[in-house]
């Protein structure tokens, strides 16, 4: 049996949603261990232990004791189930370290690195550099490691490299179209014709530029912009309030992933902005630029970024710089050229026929039914 470690709720993570889908798709065992931070009451299947306790996101080193809670729960279901057990998946810091004692016992550990904690959390030089060192030497003991991009192995510290890495970068499954070929609720597709109609899906963090693009947009004629997401309660708020105060904004709340994609599929333009000089933004790795090649929807990036430097690689999207002005200019450019759009939807398409349309299914067959199969690493 397989049991998979993630510390949120799972209904809209797709890259965790990937791992669960080949177990059931392949019939294998697996139990799941995860986080409802939430005050929502949400039904799980039998096969899930739920960690019941409402913790805010982006909270940074004020929620370090949860995490640690968090960790001895995961520690003790473990140890439960050790007999049942032969593999734990195991996504990010926070999980692998209460995984990797079971190594002992003769378990196969995977570290699915979806990002550095180390490289997001800022305490002191002294406790920073313990975070980064357990962090890499968990990378090193484990059984295997995931990493989403292969820049990210710049991450980890050349010592500590594990031989056994794998890449899987955050491509989605290609859905059938009639699953996700609809106008969400809440959205009148009437009232946006002619208009420039761009999205934003997914985790609200501060320096994603998120409350900049709402501000931009909300000045702007014949631009609309969707909104839909959860995380940094700020962020949260501002979506709220913006949408009431400007009719060219909507705010979605938390949506599903099916949802989330037919939201992306109804918009011209997909947002996926980062802080160029948060050194973990830089190497990030997000579903964005992906899906924006699936769905041929052109991505709006920061520039001197690794998603920024692979939409100009691929003449994919646009790559600016983190300023209201620079949205601006550009967008005020597409409403008047909207052949660059289409052009760069068509590079969209080409690039994820090319490239990435079977990575996913080549990364399961070729690489993680070895290691959840395999009697020992390698």
């Amino acid at each position: 049996m397989v049991i998979f470690l993630r510390a949120n709720d799972l209904t809209s993570d797709p890259r965790a949603l990937k791992y669960l889908d080949y177990y059931r798709e392949n019939d294998i065992s697996y139990l799941v261990i995860c986080w409802n931070r939430s005050k929502k009451n949400i039904e799980y299947p039998s096969n899930y232990i739920v960690y019941n306790k409402q913790v805010e996101y982006n909270l940074g080193k004020k929620a370090i004791l949860s995490r640690i809670s968090w960790g001895l729960f995961i520690f003790r279901k473990i140890f439960h189930l050790r007999k049942q057990c032969n593999v734990i998946h195991a996504c990010d810091f926070d999980t692998v370290l209460p995984a990797l004692p079971f190594i002992f016992l003769g378990k196969r550990v995977i570290f699915d690195i979806f990002d550095m904690f180390s490289y997001t959390i800022r305490t002191n030089k002294i406790v920073d550099f313990l975070i980064g060192l357990l962090e890499n030497v968990s990378v090193r003991l484990s059984s295997y490691v995931i990493i989403c991009e292969e820049e990210r192995i710049n991450q980890i510290w050349p010592a500590f490299r594990n031989p056994c890495t794998f890449v899987l970068p955050n491509i989605p499954i290609e859905p059938d179209p009639e699953t996700f070929d609809f106008t969400p609720d809440g959205i009148d597709a009437a009232k946006h014709e002619g208009k420039l109609i761009l999205s934003y899906v997914g985790a609200f963090y501060h320096g994603r530029f998120l409350t900049e693009i709402m501000e931009t947009i909300a000045g702007l004629d014949g631009v609309i912009l969707i909104m839909g997401g959860y995380g940094d309660r700020e962020i949260e708020e501002a979506c709220r309030q913006n949408a009431v105060k400007n009719s060219n904004i909507l705010y979605l709340g938390r949506i599903s992933y099916k949802k989330a994609l037919a939201v992306m599929r109804y918009s011209d333009l997909l947002i996926g902005m980062y802080c160029a000089t948060n050194r973990n933004h830089y190497y990030a790795a997000p579903n964005k630029f992906y899906e924006s090649l699936m769905l041929k929807k052109p991505l709006i990036t920061s520039a001197n970024t690794a998603v920024g430097d692979k939409v100009i690689k691929y003449d994919t999207g646009f790559a600016i710089h983190d300023s209201k002005e620079d949205l601006t200019s550009l967008l005020l450019l597409l409403q008047k050229q909207q052949v660059l759009i289409d052009e760069k939807s068509i590079n969209c398409g080409r690039v994820w026929e090319k490239y990435f349309k079977d990575y996913v299914a080549h990364f399961f067959s070729a690489h993680y039914a070895g290691m959840i199969k395999a009697g020992k690493r390698g």
